[in-house]
């Protein structure tokens, strides 16, 4: 779960400014946002998202209800969810016109419920804000569930995409009448990592690092390979994969590597935010050579920023705006080379390496604080 709600925007803070707005919000009739969204669990990118929305807009003192449609797995998980669609429909049907409705989408069936949600806030004139967090609708146009979908969601609605780059690509495809915005996932993940010191970092050298899903499609086998030859030809380098394995052919990998670098690799299967953050902070460079077509802005490589890794990626999603340089995203082709000639080729040494990770946790810092002003520009706060 993620830590408080802080945001990083100097703010007035006083008694009095806390009481006299308090006091004025109290007067105002129903609620402001209503938001619509799956939280943990299942811990998600989107379910994520979807929590610090709502604790930024409950920390900037917004009247805000939610109304969780995430599920529990099992036997009745469909009728479950379907009941808190059903809940959510009622709410937006009983809630007042100046109730701006916020919705995390998502795609698959619950796509469906979330369309008809918007069409009743349209007919109740609500504002409505929706958030993109996937790159289905732009890589699957022509597919039937996203021609009904968001052709509906064409006119009168506001969208939060998380890059640039990621709205002008839905511009061209659905053309988009209402207002959009571009709120990047920087802020919670410098958020989620925000305990964390630079105290320890590179003092042991150069450490390699991989998180998420061990599969073929998240670049399970592409690090494997590329760790692999660092580790054989260079004695200095360490590396570390965290996430769960399903595959029997990735276990035997993985238990390849550690028998043949015992003291230089290590695999942690199950991992939560806080051993993460750690390994995070003791490696100098993340590999995400993901494979997904759908990925939009992966909160991890922006977490590995935030604490001054140099992320070599895939250039999937919005990863090719979401790195920070001298990080690359590079096509999947050519990933593997660019690892080689990045570490191997040692293109940094020990100082080059230091300043380049403090540079990039600067600059993941700033980007931090841009989120916050767009953040407050999308919900006028």
């Amino acid at each position: 779960m993620l830590h408080p709600m802080r945001t990083l925007s100097n703010q007035k803070s006083t008694s009095s400014y806390r009481t006299k707005h308090y006091a004025t919000t109290m007067k105002r009739k129903g609620l402001d946002y209503l938001a619509i969204a799956d939280l943990p669990p299942p811990t998600q990118g989107i379910s994520i998202v979807s929590l610090w929305v709502v604790q930024f807009l409950r920390e900037n003192r917004a009247r805000v209800e939610l109304c969780n449609t995430s599920a529990k797995p099992g036997f009745f998980y469909t009728f479950r969810r379907c009941l808190r669609f059903l809940i959510a429909l009622q709410k937006v049907l009983k809630s007042n016109r100046r109730t701006a409705i916020y919705i995390a989408l998502s795609h698959g069936p619950s796509l469906y419920a979330q369309t008809i949600i918007v069409l009743l806030s349209k007919w109740k004139k609500h504002r409505i804000i929706l958030h993109h967090h996937t790159f289905l609708p732009i890589n699957s146009p022509k597919k039937l569930q996203n021609r009904i979908c968001h052709g509906t969601m064409r006119k009168r609605v506001e969208h939060i995409f998380l890059s640039k780059y990621m709205k002008e690509k839905y511009e061209d495809i659905w053309h988009p009448t209402g207002n959009r915005w571009v709120v990047t996932n920087h802020q919670i993940a410098a958020l989620r990592t925000k305990s964390q010191i630079d105290g320890n970092k590179l003092k042991e050298g150069i450490k390699l690092c991989f998180a998420g899903r061990m599969s073929q499609e998240k670049g399970f086998w592409d690090c494997e390979s590329v760790t692999r030859l660092l580790l054989t030809e260079n004695l200095g380098i360490k590396a570390v994969f965290l996430g769960p394995i399903f595959h029997v052919e990735i276990f035997k990998a993985i238990e390849n590597l550690k028998q043949d670098f015992p003291l230089r690799f290590e695999h942690i299967g199950q991992y939560d935010e806080s051993i993460l953050t750690r390994s995070l902070q003791d490696s100098s460079y993340f590999l995400f050579p993901s494979h997904y077509s759908n990925e939009a802005s992966p909160l991890v490589v922006l977490e590995a920023q935030s604490l001054g890794n140099i992320c070599i990626t895939s250039n999937v999603g919005t990863l090719s705006t979401d790195v920070l340089s001298p990080g690359l995203a590079v096509d999947i082709k050519n990933w593997h080379k660019t690892v080689l000639e990045i570490v191997q080729l040692k293109r940094f040494n020990h100082l080059n390496l230091k300043l380049a990770t403090d540079r990039i946790r600067e600059k993941s810092n700033i980007l931090a604080l841009e989120c916050d002003k767009q953040m407050k520009e999308v919900f006028r706060l």
